[in-house]
């Protein structure tokens, strides 16, 4: 009917409130018929609430006809043997298939997944009625998925350890996968599967090509999240983004944070709880931040919590600083880091030091923290506000934002940026953040 479609989306409704009930009967089947064929290139199927099973199955039968297919997201299949089987089967039709989103897939999707040059991207959920343990690539001449840049794999049920099975099962017969990004999502927490989906990334995927890493467990566990759970990880030295979302309480400290740098000297990015915070009093110290930063050039975003009240007298002495700053775009999250109001002005006279341009015309530069609402802060009793570390990093960074402002103003020398807000020559901003006229 329309010989020239290249995306076709089909969309059930989602009935939140209702029992799902089969709705792609053969004549709604037959209907879609109409409107599929070699043409299509990209399809989106999303069934909602709808319950796959007996007739509606032939609805994958239907699908297998987009022969030309390059880009499917399946979203809303029923998490069932019999669903992941036909749908499976229809994989198997799609040869020219680059990208591919669904709930689960059968070995033998997988292996035709693996032999396609073509295919780029896999995000996929761990079916809850098996495990992968079967070297799923057995039997192929090369060592599989040669077009391969990211694998993203969920688990509702199960463990990151049940993912590590999955990437256990897909090690090539010789040498090893070549991935630029890896994508891991548990709802639930065993107290080493972090360590032992580092050790299944690291026997399957070459450690010289992967560059964003993301481990994420929602579930509550009780546990604490250290160093050891991350030497797995090390042998990936080409490293340049690292998002580690865990509910475990951080125990990282400086020597910890710089063992990882050394892991990772290329890091652009490092996030490390951003979400739930490290919840417990933390043991990286302000020298331990900057001497981190000094061994990362490259790096732009950091998220980690700090120890505020870390800052000794000697450390802000005249002789102690203007050794190093950064000049660069940044973002630094200091998440739930602890302070107290004593340590506000050696905390910002530190930070100042390092990030003399924060608050400065257009520098793209961020330091935050956690923080309540400000109306909420101007409302707290003197003697609260002595111990909330809300307000007191708020102190802080208004107060880092004035000794910059004032370093400038005594320089006499407008700071300059690119169109992009990097420090350059393109621009000149006056410590208001207005424009100066060309020199």
């Amino acid at each position: 009917m329309f010989p020239k479609l290249r995306k076709a989306v089909l969309t059930e409704s989602k009935h939140v409130f209702t029992t799902p009930s089969p709705a792609f009967t053969h004549d709604r089947i037959m209907l879609i018929k109409q409107f599929l064929g070699p043409s299509v290139v990209h399809l989106s199927l999303d069934v909602g609430n709808v319950s796959l099973e007996g007739t509606s199955l032939r609805l994958f039968t239907v699908l297998g006809m987009c022969s030309q297919l390059k880009v499917m997201q399946g979203e809303g299949l029923n998490d069932s043997e019999d669903v992941a089987s036909a749908f499976s089967d229809s994989v198997c039709l799609w040869h020219d298939l680059e990208e591919l989103t669904c709930v689960s897939l059968n070995d033998t999707a997988l292996k035709h997944l693996a032999s396609l040059k073509s295919f780029r991207r896999l995000d996929m959920d761990l079916p809850s009625y098996r495990i992968y343990s079967n070297p799923i690539l057995a039997g192929l001449r090369d060592p599989g998925f040669p077009a391969i840049q990211s694998f993203r794999f969920r688990t509702l049920r199960g463990t990151l350890s049940d993912i590590a099975g999955l990437v256990d099962s897909l090690q090539p017969p010789q040498g090893r996968l070549s991935l630029l990004n890896f994508n891991a999502l548990a709802y639930r927490v065993s107290e080493t599967s972090i360590i032992t989906l580092g050790q299944s990334l690291a026997s399957t995927f070459d450690t010289s090509t992967l560059v964003n890493l993301s481990i994420t467990e929602s579930g509550n566990s009780g546990l604490l999240f250290k160093i050891d759970d991350m030497r797995s990880l090390f042998p990936f030295r080409s490293l340049s983004s690292i998002d580690i979302d865990t509910r475990r309480a951080v125990g990282l400290d400086d020597v910890t944070l710089l063992q990882m740098t050394e892991a990772w000297p290329g890091l652009n990015s490092l996030v490390i709880n951003e979400l739930t915070g490290w919840t417990i009093q933390p043991r990286v110290t302000l020298r331990g931040l900057r001497d981190m930063l000094k061994k990362l050039p490259q790096l732009k975003k950091l998220t980690v919590a700090i120890d505020g009240d870390s800052v000794l007298a000697e450390d802000i002495k005249m002789k102690n600083l203007g050794h190093f700053s950064i000049c660069r775009p940044f973002t630094l999250n200091l998440l739930d880091s602890r302070i107290t109001a004593s340590s506000v002005p050696e905390a910002a006279a530190f930070l100042a030091d390092i990030f003399p341009h924060h608050g400065i015309g257009n520098c793209n530069c961020d330091i935050w923290s956690w923080s309540v609402d400000i109306h909420s802060q101007e409302t707290l009793e003197p003697e609260r506000r002595e111990f909330d570390d809300d307000f007191q990093w708020d102190q802080v960074f208004q107060t880092v934002h004035i000794i910059n402002q004032v370093g400038l103003m005594r320089s006499g020398k407008p700071l300059r940026y690119d169109s992009d807000g990097a420090y350059d020559s393109g621009g000149a901003y006056d410590s208001d953040g207005s424009s100066f006229s060309d020199e």
